[in-house]
């Protein structure tokens, strides 16, 4: 019920999901949240894929650390908004270790490993223990949208204009 807007009013088009996710468009993601989840009264759909993929996991890496904290079930059904906001990361929080991991499982081809810190201790140079790679999400989104958001987020660091050019790297 109030007027929104990117970068100061600045206007991109926002027809396609490449082109939101090249602005880090939040009135572009937020169309998108809403003509498939809200208009459609799917409001607690969008937190269930959040959840589905691994946004807010506990991988108990570090005791006593920060949980990431979305929405809850009843406060996107007291105001059907709520899933707009969180949509562009308002009044939710996704700790580093969430977000790194989660951007790594895109890297992986959509296989999510727990985080862990430490691979092995060892004793005058030989393994004490051992601290093995775990799954924790096979796969968090179809093989198909995983190649179709890593070609969007090469795109937020190579193509002009993208507000990921200054990690552009030859490497």
């Amino acid at each position: 019920g109030f007027p929104i807007s990117d970068d100061a009013g600045k206007k991109y088009g926002w027809k396609t999901i490449p082109r939101i996710l090249k602005y880090s468009s939040n009135v572009g993601t937020m169309i998108v949240i809403d003509e498939h989840y809200v208009k459609k009264g799917k409001a607690e759909a969008f937190l269930k894929k959040l959840n589905s993929m691994g946004i807010d996991a506990d991988h108990h890496v570090i005791p006593g650390a920060a949980k990431s904290k979305l929405k809850t079930k009843e406060q996107l059904k007291n105001w059907k908004g709520e899933a707009l906001w969180m949509a562009v990361g308002y009044g939710i929080s996704v700790t580093p270790m969430n977000m790194v991991t989660f951007y790594n499982a895109i890297a992986n081809g959509g296989k999510m490993m727990r985080p862990r810190l430490i691979k092995e201790i060892q004793r005058d140079g030989h393994a004490v223990e051992r601290f093995d790679s775990e799954v924790a999400f096979e796969q968090i989104a179809s093989p198909e949208a995983i190649a179709d958001i890593t070609q969007c987020l090469i795109g937020v660091v190579n193509s002009e204009g993208g507000t990921g050019v200054r990690a552009h790297s030859d490497r």
